[in-house]
Formats: structure tokens, C-alpha cells, sequence
């Protein structure tokens, strides 16, 4: 049970009044709390200070930690126009966060119920326990983007008046058409955005230029522009690095396409890997996994693939007052306090600090009009729309733990910042197992709003190996086996009772000589009766034999040798020991 609504979580108008009841309004809330879009810059500037922008792979997958969820981010890379765009998804953090707390009390009850009923009784959860796979999976929304960036020729920004943007349709992939693309009157945007920053300043006779101060204007510079083709579902940005100090800069225009995805969110373990849920924080250490549900979801890589405009997504209008809480200038004064800070300068925005861990050559004019790599701004801010995304409805859900009401609530389970089972309570925890369908195992809590509220439902599936009789020649085989079985088992019986068993020569040459040296049997006896090759009593397996030398005339020869069973008090005489590589006589 989640707080908020399904437009609360996954809103399809964004813009600054989406966190009016929450504070984003400081450095530190802005770049430490999960609830603001903005905390992902540490762990991004991180990644992208050390990652690659270049990929051989069309779907890459990477695994990005913050200290409110470990998940994965998958994406494509745009090959040419026309071809695969540049898509991001995630895992919806306040999901996650709530999937990985009843998760680690799932497992709990589980281990309880182990010691409790073992490898037998309902369920069998010993034998649970020993799966080969668990995953917990829950149906829900993903953060996902589109992001495509076109270089222009040199601007500036005191005179610049239209530029062109990417034209990015709902349901087409972007297809490069010179003749298609959007012109833009930038002009308004750029002045009260750079404005508002005093990059630009406006003189008495109504002109615009740039701010003379130094450490005013960073070399990198991300300015939001509203898009009003396609029902305002797009976003624009207008991204510039500085030439020198010069008032010359190298621009590109990209367009954002955000949306809401159906999509999976799971995570899966092996035998021995789970990690417990903070619910104090909701912070969740297990990796969270995602699969897109959407129309054709599977075939993004495909040339062919169009976006769907189904029921499986939505479009996100994105407003400029929501960048700035996904993309905060964060003041001068803040960086002595915090010398770890990746920060430097000042008058900087958050994004324009990740846009300078593209390398600086990417920026410069090569064979084309103007050079810009523009996969790895695609890269980056997709990404950074991407997350940020992710993280709406953190805020309505920042404790994980306080949305598993009812008896679970308080002394049933709760123990310092882990929940443990309680002995006293033993018919709650078999509501966490039932074969089916899922049933309501945690009653809402009592302060929780059931109208402003959203119900999910967790569904567990454990793999391992076994034995299954499908058909009826599963059954013929079954059977087969059990009758094997039987005859084995009364063979043994058979073997015990009577105290017999076949019995073999240890050693060939002594088996080989005594056959050669015996005199032929009697026509009423068995043929080598007198060496002892065949059923043999149990009794004497124990004891020593040995071939010996008899004189009996009756043999027609005095050099006679016959197996002899004893006492165990008599030697053997050496000279009839067969030797290695000797004739044996």
C-alpha cells in the first residue's frame, strides 16, 4: 500500500508545484535528500567522471548506487537517424523501496518457518529455502526517456533569436528530416533564464550582454526551452560551451520525450545473496531489476520500432519550474563547507556539472558544421531526466516500514532499523506463503488515506530442481522405477538372509596358473569346481587363501598345488608368489 495516488507516483504533468508541500529549497536537500530529483548528481557525476560515452553494444545495462536504492539503468544508443533512438528506463524508486521491504520479511518468515517446521509440514519452507532462484516481482510504472540532440552553427546569446529543434513525434522514431524540424523562438527563455542567473544582463538602453564579473559564467551552459508542438508532451534544452572567453558558443538543441511505462520491477536472488531492508531509511542495498511491459517494449532495438500510443504509456509534460528542482544553480557559498564536493566554480547548475565530464575535444568543431558529440549529451541527459523521474513519490513514502500496518505494524516485527518475527505471532507469518493468487497480508494503517492511497500486489517465485509425473508416460516411467527398486531392495534382503555372494580372484596369474596346473574334474562335477570361482560363502571372505604344493601320486604327477582355505597360522611358501615379470612354474 502506497501513499499518494497513481498520479501522485507517476504524475503526468510535472512542474513546481509537484513539491510545493515538500523542502528542496537548500544545497544540502537538493543534493542529499532522495525525495529531490536533484540528489542523483553525486552518484551520476561519479559514474560519468569514470564511464565511457562511447558503447559498442546497442543495450547496455549498469547497476547505479545512491544512498536510497541500488538499481539497474538500462538504455540504447542512438546508431544514425533513423535507426534505434536514444531510450532510457529505470526502476521507480518508492516501488522498489516498498517491494524490497516486504521482500526482507518474506524471507524472514521464511527462515522462522525453516526452523520451525523444517523440511516437511505446509509449504516445506526448508526445502524453500534451498532454491536455485527467488524473485519477487511487482507490477508497476518505469521512468523512461528519449533524448535526441542536433548540432547548430555558432550563437550568440545577447542576439540569438530561433533555432531548430530535433522534431521528436509520440509514436515515430526520429527520422533526421531537414524539412521537418521545429523552429523555436528562443529568445524569451534564454533571457529570463540567463537573466535570472545574471549571465546575462540588460542595460539602460534595453540591450543584452553577458556579465563582465568573473567566475559568473560557466563554461558549460543548459538552458530549458518549452516546446509547444505535439500538446506541449515534449521539453527542449539548449545546451552551449563556451569558446575561450569569447562571446562565441558551440550549441546543440536537444528534445526530451519523457513517459510512464508499464513495466516489472523484481528482484531475484540465488541461494545465499539477499541483503536485509533499512526500513529506518528505506533504503534498499539489493539490486533492483526492471523489464518493460509496454507494446513492443522487447523490440526497442529494432529499426522498426515506433513508441506505442497505447494504455501501456503515457507522456510526461515537463515544465520548466520542475527543472529547476531537477536541475538546481547551486550557490558559491556551499562548496568551502563541502571540500568533497565535485562542484567547483560557481553559478553552476547541476546538470551543467555533469555536462563537463564529457571530454572537452567532443565539444570542438571537426568535419561536420559544428563537431558536438552529440551521443554523449544524449547519454547524459537522458540519463538525468531518466532518474529523476524515478524518484517521484519518495517524497509521499519516505519510510518504508510505516506502510506495513495492521498487525505487523509496531511490536510484531519492528527491532532497531530491522524488523524481526515475533515468536508470539506464528499464524502471521504463514500469510506470507500461499500457493495462488495473492491475498492482503498486511492491513492498511490506520493514519493511511484509502481514497489518496494505491494498492499493489508482490507475487514470489522460487525455482529449483524436481521431479514431475506430466503424463502418462511419466507415469510408465515412475512405475518402472519403483519396480526397479523393489527387486534391488529384495536382492539385498536376499543377499543378507542367506549370507552368500559371487566372489572373484584378487590376483589373475594365481587364478590362471591354479587352472593350467589343476588336473580335469570328474564328468559328474562342474568345470573349475576346484578353484573356488563362484558362489562362495560370506564366511570365507574374510580369511587368507593361498595355492600350495601337495604330493598324490594319484594325479600322475608329484607336483601337485591346490587352494587352500586355513586358520590363518600358516605362511605361504614365497617360490609359489607370482613375481612381476617371472615365469611362473
Amino acid at each position: 500500500m502506497f501513499k499518494g495516488t497513481e498520479n501522485d507516483l507517476w504524475p503526468s504533468i510535472l512542474d513546481g508545484s509537484y513539491l510545493a508541500d515538500y523542502d528542496c529549497s537548500t544545497p544540502d536537500k537538493q543534493l542529499y535528500d532522495p525525495a529531490c530529483p536533484s540528489s542523483n548528481f553525486l552518484p551520476l557525476h561519479q559514474h560519468y567522471s569514470n564511464a565511457p560515452l562511447k558503447f559498442e553494444t546497442e543495450l547496455i545495462q549498469l547497476e547505479m548506487v545512491d544512498p536510497k536504492i541500488r538499481k539497474a539503468v538500462y538504455f540504447t544508443v542512438r546508431q544514425g537517424p533513423g535507426v534505434i533512438d536514444t531510450w532510457f528506463y529505470t526502476a521507480h524508486a518508492s516501488t522498489a523501496a516498498v517491494q524490497d521491504a516486504l521482500r526482507d520479511l518474506h524471507m524472514k518468515a521464511l527462515l522462522f518457518l525453516k526452523y520451525r517446521v523444517g523440511h516437511f509440514g505446509r509449504h516445506r519452507p526448508g526445502s524453500l529455502e534451498r532454491a536455485v532462484s527467488k524473485r519477487y516481482e511487482v507490477e508497476t510504472k518505469s521512468s523512461l526517456t528519449r533524448t535526441v540532440c542536433r548540432p547548430l552553427p555558432d550563437v550568440s546569446f545577447e542576439t540569438v533569436k530561433t533555432l531548430m529543434f530535433p522534431p521528436v513525434k509520440l509514436e515515430e522514431k526520429f527520422g533526421d528530416k531537414a524539412d521537418g524540424y521545429w523552429e523555436v523562438d528562443v529568445e524569451k527563455p534564454v533571457r529570463e533564464y540567463l537573466g535570472r542567473r545574471r549571465i546575462l544582463i540588460q542595460e539602460g538602453d534595453g540591450t543584452w550582454r553577458l556579465n563582465p564579473e568573473p567566475n559568473t559564467i560557466p563554461s558549460i551552459i543548459a538552458i530549458p526551452v518549452p516546446l509547444d508542438q505535439d500538446e506541449n508532451f515534449k521539453f527542449g534544452l539548449l545546451v552551449a560551451r563556451r569558446q575561450g572567453e569569447s562571446n562565441v558558443w558551440w550549441p546543440a538543441t536537444c528534445t526530451l520525450d519523457a513517459r510512464w511505462g508499464d513495466a516489472r520491477s523484481f528482484f531475484e536472488f540465488g541461494d545465499r545473496s539477499m541483503r536485509f531492508h533499512d526500513f529506518h531509511r528505506g533504503k534498499v542495498s539489493n539490486l533492483v531489476q526492471t523489464t518493460l511491459e509496454t507494446t513492443n517494449g522487447d523490440n526497442m532495438l529494432s529499426p522498426y520500432y515506433n513508441p506505442p500510443n497505447d494504455h501501456t504509456i503515457t507522456p510526461i509534460a515537463l515544465h520548466l519550474s520542475w527543472y529547476d528542482h531537477l536541475s538546481p544553480v547551486i550557490p558559491a557559498g556551499f562548496i568551502p563547507d563541502h571540500p568533497d564536493s565535485p562542484l567547483r566554480g560557481t553559478n553552476r547548475s547541476t546538470l551543467e556539472a555533469l555536462l563537463e565530464t564529457i571530454p572537452a575535444h567532443n565539444w570542438s568543431p571537426q568535419n561536420d558544421v559544428v563537431g558536438i558529440d552529440t551521443e554523449g549529451l544524449e547519454l547524459v541527459i537522458s540519463m538525468t531526466f531518466v532518474d529523476g523521474l524515478s524518484r517521484c513519490g519518495i517524497a509521499l513514502n519516505p519510510n518504508s516500514g510505516m506502510l506495513l500496518g495492521g498487525t505487523w505494524e509496531k511490536g510484531a516485527l519492528e527491532k532497531g532499523t530491522r524488523w524481526e518475527i515475533n515468536n508470539d505471532k506464528p499464524d502471521d507469518v504463514w500469510r506470507l506463503f500461499k500457493l495462488g493468487e495473492p491475498i492482503e497480508v498486511f492491513a492498511p494503517p490506520a493514519s493511511l488515506d484509502l481514497e489518496r492511497s494505491t494498492r499493489m500486489v508482490m507475487r514470489v517465485t522460487f525455482t529449483g530442481y524436481m521431479m514431475a509425473a506430466d503424463n502418462w508416460f511419466d507415469y510408465l516411467c515412475v512405475a518402472a522405477m519403483m519396480v526397479h527398486a523393489l527387486a534391488a531392495l529384495i536382492h539385498t534382503v536376499w543377499v543378507v538372509w542367506h549370507a552368500e555372494t559371487s566372489e572373484a580372484w584378487d590376483s589373475i596369474p594365481e587364478m590362471i596358473g591354479l587352472a593350467q596346473r589343476s588336473p580335469p574334474p570328474c564328468e559328474e562335477e562342474a568345470c573349475l569346481d576346484n578353484i573356488g570361482a563362484g558362489i562362495a560363502s560370506v564366511r570365507n571372505l574374510g580369511e587368507v587363501a593361498w595355492v600350495e604344493v601337495h604330493d598324490d601320486s594319484g594325479y600322475g604327477s608329484q607336483d601337485g598345488v591346490r587352494l587352500r582355505f586355513g586358520d590363518g597360522v600358516r605362511t605361504r611358501d614365497p617360490k609359489w608368489v607370482p613375481k612381476a615379470e617371472e615365469r611362473y612354474s
